[in-house]
């Protein structure tokens, strides 16, 4: 993460930007960012690259279809909540 210090697990974050590759994504990874613009999540996991895991939650496997729906994004594009 280039010295910068990771955002903790439970930590409740609001997605407040979408990748910048996001058009050469699936159809349905560019649904499932789309729809977690704007809300809030917790972060579940940290990735090798630095990116934050979020659990879009049964609301939004409602909407995108099924179970346990997540997404990996980088750290800038969340902004910190508690």
């Amino acid at each position: 993460m280039c010295g910068s210090k990771p955002i903790p697990i439970g930590s409740l974050v609001r997605v407040r930007g979408l990748p910048a590759e996001l058009e050469q994504l699936p159809r349905e990874t560019q649904a499932a960012f789309r729809a977690a613009l704007g809300k809030q999540f917790r972060v579940v996991g940290h990735g090798v690259y630095g990116h934050v895991e979020l659990e879009l939650g049964p609301e939004l496997d409602a909407a995108l279809g099924g179970f346990m729906n997540s997404i990996w994004i980088e750290p800038n594009l969340v902004e910190e909540i508690s």
